[in-house]
């Protein structure tokens, strides 16, 4: 596989800042969206009182709450891509320091690492899980 070559400052200004700028945007309506729907949840868990519906309000606040959590990391790692634009270092591996492939970065363009250093990490982890277990 051909080693992958640093983003021109072109192409981050005019490839992906757009393209991160545009996924702010919708995680921001999703989190809007997100957030009203656990208020109207909060609401009608006033009127439940049966156990029932009780149990089902609360997993359905604590799996919004999961995915707000989700989002809003999501949203933070999207803006810290966007001061990486400006500093001229997006699309550089944080681990190795090598350039991440530009497809890497159209598909996740929050991605803070290459492949092979993704894959270190998911490794890492899952034997870190499986010493837990």
């Amino acid at each position: 596989m051909p080693k992958a070559k640093k983003l021109t400052k072109e192409e981050m200004e005019n490839i992906f800042k757009p393209l991160i700028v545009k996924e702010i945007e919708k995680l921001e309506k999703e989190i809007k969206q997100l957030s009203s729907e656990a208020l109207s949840e909060e609401e009608r868990s006033i009127y439940a009182v049966h156990a029932a519906d009780v149990s089902g309000d609360f997993y359905e606040k604590e799996f919004s709450a999961g995915l707000l959590s989700k989002e809003y990391e999501t949203l933070s790692v999207l803006r810290y891509a966007l001061e990486k634009i400006e500093h001229g270092t997006y699309g550089i591996c944080e681990s190795c320091g090598e350039p991440i492939p530009k497809g890497r970065l159209k598909i996740m363009p929050y991605a803070l690492l290459c492949v092979k250093c993704e894959e270190e990490r998911q490794k890492k982890l899952n034997g870190q899980i499986k010493k837990l277990l």
